[in-house]
């Protein structure tokens, strides 16, 4: 019962946020206080090739959940400045960023798209303090529309995780090991008492070192919550482009109570969720499917290519795939020369024949005898030369 409710209370806040982030507000109280946020030409330049001209803003979460607008600027790709406001901690409201606060950054294009940037550096809030963003990267929010995912796109990673008051803390100790991926999100995940894989700790990678939280198992519920000691840890990772990886980590320390495991190595695989298909996988066999991914043991008929036509001179009682070389013979005469020649005929049966009993000429260059109507051939010239017919 714990488990389905917080994974109905983990479906409704990935709805709100989604919502939320589709209904921003790009309007901001001056609270007085406030950290500079600078994007630098090269982070100004890399959004506005991407997005074009559009506003840009930073955005706390206040009490509901909401992403409240701190600082806003219309962008047009130069270097810019903003003043992210922090809370008042004079009103009772929440109406800015509270020190140490991640900062979320949303930009609105020109057609009212909305677009979340990570920036690196990804400083937290600090009052007073000043952000130099050398370089950012754009990722779409999805707010509805057709649904355009692919039947290989995996479903988003589950990162949220239950805190059991207990854990193993694993350390990425060089965010070189994962800046090949991008920016993103590794999680770490334990077997459940339905085998299912469930998140126990998670942490935002943004070109950093990471450090995570592997929550442990908490022995006074029936449930299992978390890591129980000696267990294997998955670990996962899903870039800002829905990008998912299986990580392996060196060295790869299995689940221990209070212990830290520096993680000194990372090699990763894509995860596919292409869907897999059972048949025959081989082209040689009848029974072969193109779509499947998975042989299941159903190749049994090997092709035998030939002619399939009973009625056909060349029938092959063998051949299961006709290769359309079936043949069926026409006798007749093929000689075009001949006097007999069948146009239709496919097979010669020796009957041709010419009328060339002599008549007439006897010149080297004439062609002596009869025609094939049995017309004489005559020298009407007295040149040696047959040049006409007569009829005989």
């Amino acid at each position: 019962m714990k488990k389905l409710l917080l994974l109905l209370v983990a479906i409704l806040t990935s709805m709100n946020l989604v919502k939320a982030q589709c209904d921003l507000n790009f309007e901001y109280v001056n609270t007085g206080s406030n950290m500079t946020a600078f994007f630098t030409p090269p982070a100004a330049s890399a959004i506005h090739a991407e997005l074009g001209d559009g506003t840009i803003g930073s955005f706390y979460t206040d009490a509901d959940g909401s992403f409240i607008c701190a600082a806003s600027a219309a962008f047009n790709g130069a270097q810019i400045q903003l003043a992210v406001m922090a809370d008042d901690s004079t009103s009772p409201d929440k109406d800015g960023f509270s020190s140490g606060e991640s900062i979320n950054w949303f930009y609105q294009t020109a057609d009212g798209s909305i677009f979340s940037i990570s920036p690196s550096p990804n400083d937290n809030f600090t009052i007073n303090g000043i952000s130099f963003i050398q370089s950012a990267s754009v990722s779409v929010i999805d707010c509805g529309g057709d649904d355009t995912t692919s039947e290989d796109e995996c479903p988003p990673l589950d990162f949220n995780f239950l805190n059991t008051g207990s854990n193993m803390t694993l350390f990425v100790t060089s965010g070189a090991l994962l800046s090949d991926l991008g920016n993103g999100t590794v999680g770490v995940y334990f077997t459940d008492d339905n085998g299912d894989q469930i998140c126990g700790g998670s942490a935002s990678y943004t070109g950093g070192q990471v450090q995570i939280a592997a929550n442990g198992n908490d022995a006074t519920t029936t449930e299992k919550d978390g890591f129980s000691a000696g267990e294997a840890i998955v670990w996962k990772f899903e870039a800002n482009d829905g990008s998912q990886y299986n990580l392996t980590p060196t060295p790869q320390d299995g689940f221990s109570l209070n212990a830290t495991s520096f993680v000194v190595g990372m090699s990763y695989e894509v995860i596919s969720c292409a869907v897999d298909v059972e048949g025959c996988t081989d082209e040689l066999y009848i029974e072969y499917n193109s779509n499947a991914s998975i042989d299941d043991g159903s190749c049994l008929t090997l092709i035998v290519e030939g002619c399939t036509d009973e009625f056909a001179d060349n029938y092959n009682s063998n051949a299961n795939v006709d290769d359309g070389s079936c043949f069926t013979s026409i006798p007749g005469c093929t000689d075009a020369t001949a006097c007999n020649y069948d146009s239709t005929a496919n097979t010669d049966d020796g009957s041709c024949y010419n009328n060339d009993l002599g008549c007439g000429c006897d010149s080297p260059a004439a062609a002596d005898g009869y025609d094939c109507n049995g017309n004489c051939l005559v020298d009407t010239d007295g040149d040696g030369v047959c040049d006409e017919f007569e009829i005989v």
